[in-house]
């Protein structure tokens, strides 16, 4: 969709706070006299920086879920969770304060020598947020303060080989008691092709909880279309999770070559091999992304 706008005369703007233009393309100025900027502290340039997130649905009920790893989570399928470090999980700390890149020392330039260390590192909140926009998003409303951003829920997604259990913890916090907590899947053919341990949350109240190892969601059917799990709070969106197709046509085919190879370490040729259970641990790795694995030695 384009626009095209013609005035004749002058067009005159005036804001009282911030004024943003955002594009995915080019940003082009044409003029047949004088282009003029001035600023009272000074003229900046530097990265470009993502738009804000559009509207968004919203969670109404004051009640969230949140769909986290079991107590033994080890990869046996796909996560992919925004981590908040909610978790005491190991690798689980919130992104937006591991996001970001590394300098010298002056500061400015990126850091590249990838065969050498370097501590000099600087968050970059818009790495955070262009992330986020790989979610599907909920705002709540009633989480977020005066004067500051949005508060979201970013759906997580899975990946569920057919065949297979996925068990989650479920991080509960309940502002306003339900009478009841529900589940169910956002199309009615997703029962078809998965099924589920529990129907309902019981045993609710005021604060924050967790329910260890307390739903299991099995695939016992390939299906070729995203599915949606929802919690609902008496009818109502307050937590919801993705999972991702899984027949033949979503898998790639890959295949691995273990090699062992001689390295030169302090002028002595040293022949390594392959870690005891490292075929397994690829093979589980390669499984939770959807994919056919060809090993060979």
């Amino acid at each position: 969709m384009s626009r095209t706008r013609i005035v004749g005369g002058k067009i005159t703007e005036i804001v009282g706070g911030e004024y943003n233009i955002y594009s995915t393309g080019n940003i082009i100025y044409n003029s047949q006299k004088e282009v003029t900027e001035t600023a009272k502290e000074g003229i900046k340039y530097g990265s470009p920086e993502s738009p804000p997130l559009g509207p968004k649905p919203e969670i109404k009920p004051k009640c969230l879920v949140y769909f986290r790893p079991h107590d033994n989570y080890d990869g046996e399928f796909g996560f992919d969770w925004l981590r908040t470090g909610d978790t005491k999980k190991k690798g689980d700390t919130w992104f937006g304060n591991i996001m970001g890149k590394y300098y010298e020392s002056d500061n400015v330039t990126i850091f590249k020598d990838t065969n050498h260390w370097n501590t000099n590192f600087k968050k970059d909140l818009r790495m955070y947020d262009r992330l986020l926009r790989d979610y599907t998003l909920f705002n709540i409303p009633w989480k977020q303060k005066k004067g500051k951003n949005a508060f979201i829920y970013p759906t997580p997604i899975i990946t569920l080989l057919e065949g297979k259990t996925a068990t989650f913890n479920l991080k509960i916090e309940i502002e306003e008691l339900p009478k009841k907590l529900t589940l169910e899947f956002k199309e009615k053919e997703a029962s078809k092709h998965l099924s589920l341990n529990v129907q309902q949350i019981g045993g609710l109240s005021i604060g924050k909880h967790t329910k260890s190892n307390f739903l299991k969601i099995t695939c016992n059917k390939a299906f070729d279309t995203t599915q949606t799990l929802y919690i609902k709070a008496d009818g109502e969106i307050c937590g919801a999770l993705k999972i991702h197709p899984n027949t033949p046509k979503f898998k790639k085919k890959i295949n691995v070559v273990f090699v062992n190879v001689w390295t030169d370490i302090n002028g002595v040729d040293v022949k390594g091999k392959a870690v005891a259970g490292g075929k397994d641990f690829f093979k589980k790795m390669l499984e939770s992304s959807v994919s056919d694995s060809k090993f060979s030695s």
